[in-house]
């Protein structure tokens, strides 16, 4: 799975995102670039999916037990292993399948600064 979980009262999608960051792996992004707002469940009432990448991670002294129920390990892929990975069909949810593919996308299509 990739990185996510829900809003906080008054937290932008932004803020939301870099506080699972945080909970779920102990790092802090110097940059979080916006890869776009996606509905999810159409068909079912469902919400919307706000997807980011995180640049430059590091740990942070500000991590804090995340209260999520699911056990997590922190799984770090480079890039050639996050695309095999996916087209393998080893990532859980359509959702996560196409978070994963926008950062790609974002990567190989964004200039280096």
């Amino acid at each position: 799975a990739v990185i996510g979980g829900l809003f906080e009262s008054g937290e932008t999608p932004e803020q939301c995102a870099g506080r699972e960051l945080l909970e779920e792996t102990g790092l802090s992004a110097e940059k979080m670039v916006n890869l776009g707002a996606y509905r999810v469940q159409v068909n079912r009432g469902g919400g919307v999916l706000h997807a980011f990448l995180a640049h430059n991670c590091v740990v942070s002294q500000k991590h804090r037990k995340s209260d999520d129920y699911e056990a997590q390990t922190r799984v770090l892929l480079d890039r050639p292993s996050l695309v095999e990975r996916v087209l393998a069909g080893d990532v859980g949810e359509a959702q996560w399948v196409a978070t994963a593919a926008l950062g790609l996308l974002h990567v190989e299509h964004t200039p280096a600064e």
